[in-house]
């Protein structure tokens, strides 16, 4: 997939998780649906935004991103570390952090040069080439897959 496919594809997602979370009926926002609330998943893809920035930077170095050395089960060290960092309890306040944080991460993709995009550098985790486009694509679908968990949650309620 190429940066501008790649690109509109997490806009749409990111537009689709936004209008989810913005549906919700009053209440919900710090309701937990398993672990967390959807307070606390904003708050993670807010930091995921940040660190992908940092960490892909890190890929084109050849280097294994930090939050890949020790991360827990399912990320959850990095993860608790994200959303006790991001406290903020404001809808409105969260969702403009989410949008600022995603315009530079989409600003630092737009940087990386279509060879480099998908280019090998020698990183691996668990064997899986890791290159700034699937872990870009990664976090893209990570939007998708949480509007869901939330969308099936408030159908449940």
């Amino acid at each position: 997939m190429k940066h501008e496919e790649s690109i509109a594809k997490f806009d749409r997602n990111l537009n689709d998780f936004v209008h989810c979370i913005q549906s919700l009926d009053d209440g919900l926002f710090s309701s937990k649906l398993k672990n967390w609330s959807p307070r606390d998943i904003i708050a993670h893809l807010i930091g995921w935004n940040e660190l992908l920035v940092k960490g892909c930077t890190l890929i084109q170095n050849g280097v294994l991103p930090f939050y890949d050395i020790d991360p827990g089960d399912d990320y959850s060290k990095v993860n608790a570390e994200i959303t006790e960092r991001i406290s903020s309890t404001d809808e409105n306040e969260l969702l403009a952090e989410l949008a600022a944080s995603a315009e530079k991460l989409k600003e630092y993709i737009e940087t990386v040069s279509s060879e480099d995009y998908s280019r090998d550098f020698g990183v691996r985790l668990n064997e899986e080439v890791m290159t700034v486009e699937n872990t870009f694509n990664g976090l893209t679908d990570d939007y998708d897959y949480h509007r869901k968990q939330i969308e099936e949650w408030r159908k449940s309620r």
